[in-house]
């Protein structure tokens, strides 16, 4: 390999890194009308957001996250969900959050 082609070969290196963090993009998924994704798996109420950010802040991320889940939980008649949350964040810039209940 030429060095000339050294970051060529860097950047479809990180451009395939990126495409493996979509992990959420495969969840059958339902949206509110205001945007809000989820979907109920099994007794499992999933909540996820996901945001391109030029400058890292996960916690903004998981504050909205926090706020889509209670708006969700109440549109869909449910009371006092006690919800996990877990943040990621990708090479490319993409922050994700998914906000996890068990519904009783």
């Amino acid at each position: 390999m030429k060095l000339n082609q050294t970051p060529l070969v860097g950047i479809i290196l990180l451009s395939l890194v990126g495409c493996t963090s979509h992990q959420y993009d495969a969840m059958q998924t339902q949206e509110t009308a205001e945007g809000e994704n989820y979907s109920i798996q099994g007794n499992a109420l999933i909540v996820q957001i996901q945001e391109y950010q030029f400058f890292p802040d996960t916690k903004s991320v998981m504050i909205d996250c926090m706020k889509r889940a209670k708006s969700v939980e109440k549109k869909l008649g449910y009371k006092g969900l006690d919800f996990d949350f877990v943040t990621e964040r990708n090479p490319i810039g993409i922050t994700s959050c998914q906000a996890i209940a068990f519904l009783e």
